[in-house]
């Protein structure tokens, strides 16, 4: 996937928390704002996700009427927040190695030059 269609799939995930009828209104709204250019990116996003197995969405009145996650879609979105999520502690493993690092190169040093 590309960024464009990952993009779009959060996105989806936070408006599928909506009320149906605030979801058709998100979409009608974002629709209605998007130049030519913009509709097809995003026209063209759908389709990767529907290809790929991640959303079935219906078409009423040229905007997505009835979308859904699939299961690939919710596991895929809960896959990448899972690693989010544990992002900082893999920053805080390698602050304490590179602390842990420094620590040793520097005693080298200061022992080597006799201090």
């Amino acid at each position: 996937m590309i960024k464009q269609d990952w993009e779009l799939l959060k996105e989806i995930r936070k408006v599928k928390k909506l009320s149906e009828e605030e979801q058709q209104e998100y979409w009608t709204n974002k629709f209605d704002k998007l130049d030519s250019s913009d509709d097809l990116k995003i026209r063209n996003s759908f389709k990767a996700l529907k290809e790929g197995n991640y959303i079935t969405a219906f078409w009423a009145d040229n905007i997505p009427y009835h979308l859904n996650l699939t299961n690939k879609g919710v596991s895929y979105n809960h896959f990448i927040s899972r690693i989010r999520s544990h992002n900082y502690i893999m920053k805080w493993i390698f602050g304490i190695i590179a602390t842990v690092t420094g620590a040793v190169i520097g005693a080298i040093i200061i022992s080597k030059l006799g201090f």
